[in-house]
């Protein structure tokens, strides 16, 4: 899904990853997934491939967030070397969400 309704507001995840990823330079990509919380809820989490170290890219793509509404921010950031695809090109969305649970 790339729509998310969390504190009683509508989040578009592609909006969300575009935005991100302008205001971050050292962000090459971006993906954002909805996954539930440990209380069951959704929230957002933020997959991003870098350009340089991972963690000036982090720290960066943490400060971009955090001038966002309080219901849009990334819960949890994710660096990864990747995106997955599929053959075509199509981001897998449920991969990440796979993903983040093994990490989380």
């Amino acid at each position: 899904y790339t729509t998310l309704f969390r504190s009683g507001r509508w989040v578009d995840l592609v909006a969300l990853e575009q935005v991100l990823a302008a205001r971050t330079p050292r962000v090459v990509e971006a993906a954002a997934v909805s996954v539930p919380d440990d209380d069951g809820v959704d929230a957002v989490a933020l997959f991003y491939v870098a350009s340089g170290t991972d963690a000036a890219a982090g720290e960066a793509l943490s400060a971009a967030a955090a001038t966002l509404p309080p219901h849009q921010r990334p819960r949890w950031l994710h660096p990864v070397t990747a995106l997955p695809r599929t053959p075509t090109g199509k981001l897998l969305r449920r991969s990440l969400q796979e993903l983040h649970r093994s990490l989380a």
